[in-house]
């Protein structure tokens, strides 16, 4: 468990808090970590993370309660909380992979950028222009462009291209 206190950030079993450079290791490695400002909840929420922090902090990056991080309003509380959180795989995967998303889906530019295209119907401007909706589409599901599944719709594609044409 790692746990953001005023004189830095301290895992359980170390005498003194840990130096700057360890802290994003540490963030993917624990088990739980315990946010107490919005900036920092957002560096441990897009290392996957499952996280704890204050009401405010969680309202403040968009997160739900239970949904996305576990909240309580004092220190002891939230430490008790993650003692909890790194108890429970199930809850801490949960929270872990929506806390992720929730990343991706409000404060990555890439996918604002491509959910505001699709939302005013823009097209990118591609050589095959005609399939772009449908890559923007499976970019919108995080399909990576190499995986086999993106490989076959371009085939597929390119058949009904060549009939389009004729």
């Amino acid at each position: 468990m790692l746990e953001e206190t005023g004189n830095g950030w301290r895992w359980p079993g170390l005498a003194n808090p840990l130096s700057d450079d360890l802290v994003a290791t540490a963030m993917a490695c624990a088990s739980a970590v315990v946010a107490s400002e919005p900036a920092r909840l957002l560096e441990a929420l897009a290392w996957g993370a499952p996280c704890v922090c204050d009401p405010d902090s969680a309202q403040e990056v968009g997160a739900v309660p239970q949904a996305h991080v576990l909240a309580g309003p004092s220190a002891p509380e939230r430490l008790e909380l993650a003692a909890r959180l790194s108890a429970d795989r199930e809850l801490a995967s949960r929270l872990s992979w929506a806390g992720r998303r929730l990343v991706e889906r409000r404060h990555d530019a890439t996918w604002a950028a491509m959910r505001l295209a699709e939302l005013l119907a823009l097209r990118p401007s591609l050589p095959d222009g005609a399939l772009a909706p449908a890559r923007l589409q499976l970019s919108l599901l995080d399909t990576p462009q190499d995986a086999m599944i993106a490989r076959r719709f371009a085939e597929a594609a390119a058949c009904l291209l060549v009939e389009k044409v004729r």
